[in-house]
């Protein structure tokens, strides 16, 4: 059964954030950074994962499109899950291009970088979307100023089978041929086993980095224990993709950064405390 990190404790540091409980929701290795901005704002971190990420049971389909991989004029990734799956199929299989790649998001460009270091199998410029929007939108922009009119070119697109379609949809509407594949799919995290800690019950915050994170929330807790939780906690999203998820489930959004990092909602969630001081929450059980 799931269950929170036990090794939370409460930060040493003094900053805008002492004193106040944060879970964090996405799983730990990817979390580091997130854990240490707000470790570094003296925030004590529940670490909280409430999806896992599987690879799809057949990648036949990625690999036929891989060994056709100097075709696409350009290669879309929305996720570093993504670029870890195609880098590491890639390279099983000999295939290198010289076409760009635009990547949406700041974490998923560096973990390209950090992966071709080793493994050049994208040998082309890296882009992404100025303003980090989550959104097809900002992907077409890229590469309309690369392209120009986009009808005729043919673009790979590796993503997770539970992914959003606007990527897809704002290309195909702007006239371009998308090869989209599923490479891994999300499910949510075995579901918590009672009591729930009461280190939950008594966060000041809960933190989603994506729309999969909030929607596996509810399947990790009990949903009436998941409800007086948000309604009770400061709730943050990482951008407007996961903000949207959050409204169509009838919750409200206290945080959203301008800028779709984690370091960016952690600075996000430190001025909403400022401006918003709440008390300390009732202790619970004691805690």
């Amino acid at each position: 059964m799931n269950s929170i990190a036990s090794d939370a404790a409460a930060s040493s540091v003094e900053g805008p954030l002492s004193g106040r409980r944060v879970i964090v929701t996405r799983a730990p290795h990817q979390s580091k950074a997130l854990r240490r901005a707000l470790e570094a704002k003296g925030a004590e971190v529940l670490e909280l994962p409430t999806i896992r990420i599987v690879p799809e049971e057949d990648l036949g389909p990625l690999r036929a499109l891989l060994t056709s991989l100097e075709a696409f004029s350009a290669t879309i990734f929305g996720s570093q899950n993504a670029v870890d799956y195609v880098v590491d199929e890639a390279i099983k299989l000999g295939v290198s291009t010289a076409a760009p790649v635009v990547c949406v998001g700041e974490k998923t460009a560096a973990r390209l970088r950090d992966r071709l270091v080793a493994a050049p199998v994208f040998r082309g410029s890296i882009e992404r979307p100025e303003d980090d929007a989550f959104r097809g939108e900002g992907v077409v922009s890229v590469l309309a100023r690369r392209f120009g009119p986009l009808a005729g070119h043919r673009f790979f697109w590796p993503r997770a089978r539970e992914g959003r379609e606007a990527i897809g949809d704002a290309l195909v509407a702007a006239g371009a041929q998308v090869d989209a594949v599923a490479v891994y799919r999300l499910v949510a995290a075995d579901p918590l086993s009672p009591p729930i800690d009461p280190r939950l019950l008594a966060a000041d915050a809960v933190l989603f980095l994506s729309g999969e994170t909030l929607r596996c929330f509810f399947e990790v807790l009990p949903e009436v224990e998941a409800r007086r939780l948000l309604a009770r906690s400061a709730m943050g999203v990482i951008g407007p993709v996961a903000a949207d998820k959050a409204r169509a489930l009838g919750i409200r959004v206290d945080v959203m950064p301008a800028v779709a990092t984690g370091e960016a909602l952690v600075d996000a969630l430190a001025a909403f405390f400022r401006r918003d001081p709440r008390p300390d929450p009732t202790p619970v059980d004691g805690v």
